[in-house]
């Protein structure tokens, strides 16, 4: 049996719940296909249905930091031969190899998941290609692959504590190496470690304020960019945009930003963030009716949408919107804030069947309990941190990470 699929057995490695699993239930083909994925394995035995695994597990990540894509996507076939990849009409294979470390394998799908998703075509066998450039996203998707709980289905859950022990002695990697020098999947031990800030870079680029409609992902559009030619450090600062400060370096950036995403996992949000986006929620966007060849767009409080709704007779239909992205905000959100944000769902289900009576008054309730609630979790939050960095040391929980480091 190759040695990726025993490391993929051992703990520490969370591969689609258990390879053992896979392992007992594998199907003997010379093809397995999985078309909701647009991905074919050619192989057969263990090998080939733990690939096929892998590359279903793989898929969620990559969707989750790239975002649904908004045309079909090519075929990717798997082959376990190590051979250079190649275009077919809309078909590409790729070899994957078999004698390899599990994080090299997983780097290798990931990254063939990634460039099937950017243009041109021409991606795979370009002289300078862009998989040299990507190798930071690959890694860090391949350790939400290996490495994430998951509680439920979709994309897992990280726990960045050996990143946050490291930056609460101050130890900081350079953000310019982690774009502009990966380290080999090979180097298992500094790898693991790697991919693991580089996981927390994707989280530090996607948790600015949301994508206005149509705007792909942070991570997407950082991609799309190294694609066309620019260096992956251009390409992040551009992302990254004004949320840096005027005399703030990016690495300073990074740090601050850094450090505060580590004290958490991938879900939930921080409370502050989650009221950052009520905030963007309660400014309502609408398009007014003008005259036979323009209409006005414009940005009202969400105090006002009932007046607003009646004055220029606008379908309420658009409440019922709200109500369902304040819905999405209670499945990222910590148990504290459900009950305020289920009360801004609930006067917007009253607007949407034409009860506008008290739905200003509703709405400041709501902002005013949020506002209480997130300033509980925030120092529940700093009491648990610091029982955390008092009690637990980095010598005790990483000694092997920091012997690689």
């Amino acid at each position: 049996m190759p040695c990726w699929i025993h490391r993929g057995l051992v703990p520490g490695f969370r591969l689609v719940g258990c390879l053992c699993l896979l392992v007992s239930a594998a199907r003997s083909a010379a093809v397995l296909d999985n078309s909701d994925i647009r991905v074919t394995v050619m192989g057969e035995g263990v090998e080939a249905t733990t690939l096929l695994a892998l590359a279903e597990r793989a898929e969620q990540e990559v969707e989750y930091q790239l975002g649904i894509p908004d045309k079909p996507l090519d075929h990717l076939v798997f082959s376990l031969t190590d051979t250079a990849p190649t275009r077919y009409g809309n078909r590409t294979v790729v070899g994957i190899g078999k004698d390899l470390p599990l994080g090299q394998i997983t780097q290798r799908v990931v990254l063939a998941l990634i460039l099937r998703r950017l243009p041109p075509a021409s991606t795979f066998s370009a002289p300078d290609p862009p998989a040299n450039r990507l190798n930071w996203v690959a890694a860090g998707i391949s350790f939400g692959v290996l490495h994430a709980t998951q509680f439920q289905p979709g994309p897992g859950r990280v726990n960045y504590l050996p990143a946050r022990q490291l930056f609460n002695s101050g130890r900081y990697p350079s953000l310019a190496g982690l774009l502009n020098n990966p380290v080999e999947p090979r180097a298992e031990l500094i790898f693991t470690l790697y991919s693991l800030h580089c996981h927390l870079l994707l989280t530090v680029l996607s948790s600015g304020p949301r994508n206005l409609a149509g705007q792909p992902p942070p991570v997407l559009q950082a991609c799309k960019l190294i694609a066309s030619g620019s260096p992956p450090l251009q390409a992040f600062s551009l992302c990254v945009g004004n949320r840096r400060r005027l005399d703030e370096s990016l690495q300073e950036w990074y740090q601050r930003e850094a450090l505060a995403v580590s004290r958490r996992g991938r879900r939930p949000d921080s409370a502050r963030e989650i009221l950052a986006d009520v905030r963007s929620l309660e400014s309502v966007a609408l398009v007014l009716p003008g005259n036979a060849f323009q209409s006005t767009r414009t940005v009202v409080p969400l105090e006002q949408l009932p007046k607003t709704l009646k004055l220029y007779d606008l379908d309420s239909r658009v409440a019922l919107q709200l109500a369902s992205e304040f819905l999405d905000l209670v499945k990222e959100a910590p148990p504290l804030l459900h009950e305020p944000l289920a009360e801004y769902i609930g006067a917007l289900q009253r607007l949407s069947r034409g009860k506008t009576w008290g739905f200003g008054r509703r709405v400041r309730r709501a902002r005013q309990e949020l506002e209480a609630q997130v300033q509980r979790q925030e120092e529940i939050s700093a009491y648990t941190d610091g029982l955390e960095d008092a009690l637990l040391t980095t010598d005790q929980l990483f000694p092997y990470f920091l012997q690689a480091w």
